[in-house]
């Protein structure tokens, strides 16, 4: 098991929710390339669809419900611990994949 799944699940993300595998995925192409993240509904979230069979749409809808998933989730610290600044409220899709992607990048170092 990989780093990125390693701290996906860490979040209490695990593979039955199926944003799950689209978020790993959105933060493999993100440590990629970095400028996914100024484009995500036009170059990320198309290119996790298109590695699905599914739509952007599916893969933004299902990101969305693994974050609200981790934010309400018994796992909140986890999350606190993974960003790099203080959040005082949920986090946006991408926060998270960016988060994730810097975290994933330092532990790997």
């Amino acid at each position: 098991m990989d780093q990125i799944t390693k701290t996906v699940q860490s979040l209490g993300i695990y593979s039955t929710y199926p944003g799950s595998c689209y978020l790993i995925d959105a933060v493999r192409l993100v440590l990629e390339r970095e400028d996914m993240l100024l484009s995500i509904c036009c170059e990320l979230y198309p290119s996790i669809a298109k590695l699905h069979n599914t739509t952007p749409d599916h893969v933004e809808r299902n990101i969305r419900a693994v974050v609200d998933h981790c934010w309400e989730g018994k796992n909140r610290t986890v999350l606190e611990h993974i960003f790099p600044y203080p959040i005082v409220s949920k986090p946006y899709s991408g926060e998270i994949i960016d988060a994730l992607a810097e975290y994933c990048k330092k532990t790997h170092d």
